[in-house]
């Protein structure tokens, strides 16, 4: 195990010199694992199918790693018991009422809390749990994501590390950028909004306020927009002014 870390360096040490003694070091049986696998990847994605939580579980079907939990007849039969126990919620989607979807009861609950929330913007990690799992945010809210730092240039559209960007519950744009260190100016090389969005005038006060924030984060003083359609989204972005907090 991993008894402390100098900077990158990690040092290690024997489990018993590491753990308390009154630690339960026991292996868990297959139900267990697949009950806490179950819980962490509903925690994680809030709504999903049977498939979408097994992919959670075990993201490389030919990888030999310790996400190769269980077979999919036994998580299913795993996720009836739970249903049946109220740990989880069996549920359909408005629109896609072919595929049962699970959530915690605790999702569930929080749902009209986060009523407020509809105007926030988040400029979100290729690598969110929201996006993750390309087919599921497709299926849930036609968006067709990939990050595309993995493809040969000349098959990119977007850009090399292009961001999804969520207003409320949809996702509206994309934004490829990139942090000048030296210089303290994010660029934003390419903003590209989905076909069909023409709310501008809402969504430009609370994009601007967020991607501030993103400028900050990355230790930059000044955003420049480099490409975007319309014109007059980056004639307001360019604008070095500071949204209103």
């Amino acid at each position: 195990m991993v008894a402390e870390r100098r900077g990158f360096q990690k040092y290690y040490d024997l489990r018993e010199r590491i753990l308390p003694g009154n630690i339960d070091t026991t292996l868990p049986d297959e139900k267990e694992l697949n009950r806490f696998f179950i819980l962490r990847a509903l925690n994680s994605l809030g709504v999903a199918t049977e498939k979408e939580i097994q992919k959670f579980m075990q993201p490389g079907k030919t990888e030999v790693s310790d996400l190769q939990v269980t077979e999919r007849k036994t998580m299913h039969k795993i996720i009836n018991e739970m249903c049946e126990a109220g740990e989880i919620i069996p549920l359909l989607i408005d629109g896609d009422h072919k595929i049962t979807n699970y959530a915690l009861p605790e999702t569930l609950k929080n749902i009209n809390k986060k009523k407020n929330s509809s105007e926030k913007v988040h400029i979100l990690s290729p690598f969110d749990n929201l996006v993750i799992q390309r087919e599921r945010t497709k299926r849930l809210f036609d968006f067709d994501y990939t990050i595309e730092c993995y493809l040969p240039e000349h098959k990119r559209k977007y850009g090399y590390f292009v961001l999804p960007v969520l207003w409320g519950n949809k996702f509206v744009g994309r934004m490829d950028s990139k942090a000048g260190r030296k210089t303290k100016i994010l660029f934003v090389n390419n903003l590209v909004f989905e076909n069909g969005f023409t709310d501008y005038d809402n969504f430009i006060p609370h994009f601007k306020e967020q991607l501030w924030k993103f400028c900050e984060f990355n230790g930059c003083e000044k955003i420049v927009i480099k490409k975007c359609s319309p014109g007059k989204v980056k004639k307001i972005l360019n604008s070095n002014q500071r949204a209103a907090d």
